[in-house]
């Protein structure tokens, strides 16, 4: 008794002497959630997916909440004890009556236990009440849980030796760091697996990775499918990684057939297919064609003799070309043949009239039957199809570059890369941010990469909606005008999946490969004027009972609400309106006039601090619509003498991007103001080692790969990133959610995978920031930065990871200040 009085909170103490309180039945219920007894008992022989590499911690973390590491006993180091650890993920439904509405959402709930089998104490691990106890645990376990990990899952590729990477074919440069490990990791899964997948933080080398271990896997024809405004970059890179190569960018079939020339001549060849060749076409419509009916077709050959005049028409013939055919035809009252409307592959008969309608696939086959649509689209034959039809077996290896923009399952470009993932035999997927938000996002990647995977959640038969069904998040909201209830798919992925990811992983940190000058990121609160404060606090008042009219439904109404609270501090000076659906006026704010607002001029001050230390600034704007904030921060910066310029997205299409800014560069320009989204994938910016959010934006995807632009190999400064925001506004608000969530998703959420598994998406982060208005919450994002960050650091450890690291070298930048390759010049 006293031993129960003196257990911390969280914790049941359980006498030794006394039988456990388990009822039998419920011990024989958790016995079967181990995959060892569901094989043992009940005969089961679906086996765990075996990872390609041992896991970092917090791959470990994840792997705990997926159950996939239930039932291992494991050495708590700083208590001397040994534990017995489970793992469980479960899905919740809540409901939210808000009369005559009704609505019911899922949650993940996350529980990891452990039971202390010297004093019989159960320790709430995550999940439970006061259960924050995750990274000491995890500290104190690490060495002990990844050896039972490792002989639980047992990873293919347990040791990278430095006579490993030694042992590469002689490439163009180096790899640096951890990239040697990870090359030989990829070339050991392209030639015993076929397929992998590369994760990497931004700028940690993913193109030289990939291109490295395609040419060490013995792969000399190499195909790339990227964004356009990549395709010179990656002829570059590949130039720069594998001797002797020739780097086409193809965008015509003819590009397509000289590469061909080039492999016959025995070079090593790499074709770069932007996804737009790949996927665009002529328009389409259902077609078949007019074939004779026989039971059995031949495919005449060029010295066929078979002549159907001289035949006889009531025996089955074989001419000397091995093919059968039957000559009985179907027949018009005539008496002459007829021709029947048929697949061309299998020659399935589609219909007995000429108007008949048209299945857009072969009933028996699965053959598209589809033809160019005269007159409508573009007079252009999609690269993608060319390589599939014309060129089957050519190429030894496809890299998708950018993996996780194709996670649609409806559009051309998604359809384009699954359509080359199927021609081509070798496949590496790359990424920087694997998951967006939602379950469905990680449906394609998985499908390519993971047999075990598509043999579970097959296309064909609904796996798509199955896995989200099973692996995702579901909102079902109930009108009283609907006849069906509306669903809608929410934010979150189960850690189960976790497994799968691993499988075929390479998973790759940017300290892992350079040792770079420090990162800070720091939330800049700038207070505002009197009359602004004034102004926005009326704006929240107007926002809060807008919100408690509408009962708080989080619809498009209060979407819009979001946005305007977010941009009218920056937009003071052109004033704020905002209606609903319906034309109602929702709140409306005034101008303020047009001299510099407190923000504007905290801006000047710090680029002109960061201009006077040679460090050039990147300035990220949101809004950028009607109401042009960029070129009001440009025109600002100009007269505080700021060499100022604007990257706008309709003056520079994608594919001249890097030359517009390698321009702009050599000129000498001081402060670049430009949307996140323009530059967030791809662009190497080191040549501005200071970057400023002047407007947070409200999608963590973008903020997460626009933070990094100048974090990347080649960069010798300090790097800042400064959010910007007044203080006591949505602003703040919002920057307090994002690092909040940032933090928790590095904790347990899997930001070793690449995002997390659990992130917010823009949708869902504009709600929570709905709520947080409405009950007029206050966070300080400093603190939830600084969390961030030491959960980074936590999740980056490789546990029990046996390969070198070797050292580090920082590699001169290129003479523009801007990366040139991957590693930099």
């Amino acid at each position: 008794m006293q031993r129960a009085e003196a257990a911390r909170p969280g914790r049941v103490a359980l006498r030794p002497d006394r039988r456990l309180p388990i009822d039998p039945a419920s011990a024989a219920t958790a016995l079967l959630l181990l995959p060892q007894v569901r094989r043992l008992v009940l005969g089961e022989e679906e086996e765990l997916p075996q990872p390609l590499l041992p896991p970092r911690v917090g791959h470990l973390a994840l792997l705990l909440a997926s159950g996939a590491l239930s039932g291992i006993v494991v050495r708590d180091d700083a208590r001397g004890r040994r534990l017995l650890v489970r793992g469980s993920t479960r899905k919740r439904e809540e409901t939210h009556d808000l009369p005559p509405d009704r609505k019911a959402q899922e949650r993940f709930y996350i529980d990891i236990d452990a039971l202390d089998l010297e004093q019989w104490e159960r320790l709430n691990i995550y999940g439970g009440a006061g259960s924050d106890h995750l990274t000491s645990f995890l500290e104190a376990t690490r060495e002990s849980l990844a050896a039972a990990a490792a002989r639980r899952l047992r990873p293919r590729v347990a040791d990278i030796s430095a006579a490993d990477v030694a042992a590469l074919p002689p490439l163009v440069r180096s790899p640096l760091g951890m990239q040697g490990p990870a090359v030989v990791a990829l070339r050991y899964a392209l030639r015993k697996l076929g397929r992998v997948l590369v994760v990497g933080e931004q700028g940690c080398g993913k193109t030289f990775v990939a291109l490295a271990g395609a040419y060490a896997a013995g792969c000399r024809r190499i195909l790339v499918m990227c964004p356009p405004h990549l395709a010179e970059k990656w002829a570059r890179e590949a130039r720069m990684t594998i001797p002797g190569v020739a780097a086409i960018v193809c965008r015509r079939p003819q590009d397509l057939e000289r590469a061909r020339e080039a492999m016959n001549r025995g070079r090593p060849v790499v074709c770069i297919l932007t996804r737009e060749a790949a996927k665009l076409g002529y328009e389409e419509r259902p077609a078949a064609i007019p074939l004779l009916g026989p039971r059995w077709w031949h495919v005449w050959s060029k010295d066929c003799d078979c002549n159907a005049a001289t035949l006889d028409r009531t025996t089955v013939h074989l001419c000397h070309c091995g093919r059968r055919r039957l000559i009985d035809f179907d027949r018009h009252a005539d008496g002459t043949p007829a021709r029947l409307l048929s697949c061309p592959d299998c020659f399935t008969t589609l219909g007995k009239q000429a108007d008949a309608v048209l299945p857009t696939r072969c009933p028996r086959c699965g053959t598209k039957l589809l033809a160019a649509h005269a007159g409508v689209g573009p007079r252009r034959y999609p690269l993608s199809r060319y390589v599939a039809r014309r060129m089957r077996g050519v190429f030894q290896c496809l890299i998708i570059d950018e993996a996780h923009e194709y996670r649609s399952a409806e559009s051309l470009q998604a359809a384009a890369a699954m359509r080359l993932a199927g021609a081509i035999p070798r496949v590496v997927c790359l990424t920087g941010t694997l998951l967006g938000g939602y379950a469905s996002h990680l449906y394609n990647i998985l499908f390519i990469v993971s047999p075990t995977f598509r043999r579970r959640f097959d296309r064909r038969e609904g796996g798509r909606a199955r896995f989200v069904r099973e692996y995702g998040l579901t909102a079902v909201e109930q009108r009283p005008w609907q006849a069906r209830a509306t669903r809608q798919p929410l934010p979150g992925v189960s850690p189960a999946v976790t497994p799968w990811l691993l499988e075929r992983g390479v998973y790759l940190r940017l300290d892992e490969v350079v040792r770079l000058p420090p990162l800070q990121e720091e939330a800049v609160l700038v207070e505002p004027s009197p009359e602004l404060s004034r102004a926005i606090a009326r704006l929240h008042r107007l926002a809060r009972e807008r919100l408690g009219e509408r009962r708080q439904r989080l619809g498009s109404d209060a979407m819009a609400l979001m946005h305007a609270l977010i941009s009218y501090p920056d937009l003071a000076w052109a004033g704020e309106e905002v209606m609903d659906a319906g034309g109602t006026l929702l709140l409306r704010a005034a101008p303020l006039g047009d001299a510099p607002f407190p923000k504007e001029e905290a801006l000047v001050g710090t680029v002109r601090e960061e201009v006077a230390k040679g460090r050039p600034c990147l300035v990220y704007v949101t809004y950028t619509g009607s109401r042009d904030v960029a070129g009001r921060l440009q025109r600002i910066l100009q007269d505080a003498g700021i060499k100022a310029d604007v990257l706008r997205a309709e003056a520079v299409p994608p594919a001249r991007r890097e030359a517009w800014l390698l321009s702009r560069m050599a000129q000498g320009v001081q402060a670049l103001i430009c949307q996140p989204r323009l530059v967030a994938l791809g662009l190497d910016l080191i040549a501005f080692p200071t970057i400023i959010f002047y407007q947070p934006d409200p999608d963590p995807f973008v903020v997460r790969q626009a933070a990094r632009r100048s974090y990347r190999i080649g960069q010798q400064q300090p790097v800042r990133v400064l959010y910007f925001a007044y203080r006591g506004s949505a602003q703040e608000l919002l920057l307090a959610i994002l690092a909040r969530k940032a933090a928790a998703s590095l904790l347990i959420e899997g930001e070793a995978l690449g995002g997390g598994l659990l992130p917010l998406s823009e949708g869902d982060t504009l709600a929570e920031l709905a709520r947080l208005v409405a009950q007029g919450a206050h966070e300080d994002p400093r603190e939830h930065l600084r969390r961030a960050a030491e959960a980074a650091a936590w999740a980056a450890r490789r546990a029990g990871w046996d390969g070198p690291a070797p050292e580090a070298v920082t590699p001169p930048p290129s003479s523009l200040g801007v990366q040139m390759s991957l590693p930099g010049l």
